[in-house]
Parts: structure tokens; C-alpha cells; sequence
């Protein structure tokens, strides 16, 4: 399978937040939005970001339904998940991978939404990033640092990129990884 790419984002680019596990009860909307429109990007959130079903955020179907939707939208150019949570491996086994690599995006999450990067990755050979959720980016007390990251991330080629500590950062243990 050809390894695919995603494309950078341009200003004016739509970002799409969705969930693939369990039910948001953030109201962080409004410092998500003022974030992501300070970097020159619009917002569009799924349905799941509103739904509920349990614990989970909507029904697998819905959740499925919520990310095939954003891969196959041509307005949205990066997908974010705005949480993690329990429930992104009920669905793995049930998503359309040639929809998703006929579509390639930026998709980034962590927590849970790990099972959704790997299986992406090897089913559909999408390049995912382990990397900010909504709730994160929606965080009062984001710092500066993440912040730059986040745009860094949207915005430049990361190829041989090394993240480097800063003089809050501490080595606990060092080593060869």
C-alpha cells in the first residue's frame, strides 16, 4: 500500500472535532473556537461532540457515521478528536479504511483514540499524531508552548522533527530510545 500524505493547512482551512468514545461533558466550546480562529482556522464540530448513548458519545454507528462524514466532507482538512475516553475500540473493526485513505487528513488524538491511530495507520497507511485533544486545546491554562507545537504541527513539515525540552523540562532517567 503507497504510504499516504496529508497536507499542511492553509489559513481559512476548516477543522473538524469529533468523538470516537465516550460522552463530552465539557463546555469548553468557546476557548476551542478562540484558539483555533486565532491560528486563522474555522471550526466544525460532528454530531458525536452532542451526543450521548450511555457512556458513550452516541451510538458505534453514529461514531462511525461522524468519521467517515468528516473524511469524505472537502471542506474539512484536519480532524481532531475533542476527547478521549472509552469506546474507540468498539468500532475499529466496522470502519470504511479505503473511504478514509481515498481522503487522507490529518487525524490526531491520544488516550483511547490510540487504537483509532494505529489501526489508521495500518489499515488505510494514513501518518496520524499522537497529539492535543479539543478539551486540551480549549484548556484555560494552555500553555504557550503547546500552543506554538499545535501550530507547528497544522502548518510545517515534520519529518526528522525532534521535540526539545525547555527549562521547565526535567530528565528523570537517562537513556537511548
Amino acid at each position: 500500500m503507497e504510504k499516504l500524505k496529508v497536507n499542511k493547512l492553509k489559513k481559512g482551512d476548516t477543522i473538524g472535532f469529533l468523538i470516537a468514545s465516550s460522552v463530552n461533558r465539557s463546555n469548553r466550546f468557546e476557548k476551542i473556537e478562540k484558539e483555533v480562529e486565532a491560528l486563522g482556522y474555522k471550526v466544525k464540530y460532528g454530531k458525536t461532540v452532542f451526543l450521548k448513548d450511555g457512556y458513550l458519545a452516541g451510538t458505534d454507528q453514529e461514531r462511525i457515521d461522524d468519521i467517515h462524514e468528516m473524511f469524505s466532507n472537502p471542506e474539512i482538512k484536519a480532524i481532531i478528536c475533542f476527547k478521549g475516553g472509552s469506546g474507540a475500540s468498539r468500532i475499529i473493526d466496522k470502519l470504511d479504511y479505503e473511504l478514509i485513505s481515498k481522503n487522507p487528513k490529518l487525524f490526531m488524538g491520544f488516550s483511547d483514540v490510540t487504537v483509532l491511530l494505529n489501526n489508521l495507520y495500518k489499515h488505510s497507511n494514513l501518518p496520524t499524531v499522537h497529539g492535543l485533544v479539543g478539551i486540551y486545546i480549549g484548556h484555560p491554562n494552555l500553555c504557550d508552548e503547546s500552543r506554538e507545537d499545535f501550530k507547528q504541527l497544522l502548518t510545517q513539515n515534520t519529518k526528522g522533527r525532534v521535540l526539545k525540552g525547555n527549562e521547565k523540562t526535567k530528565t528523570l532517567v537517562e537513556g537511548v530510545a
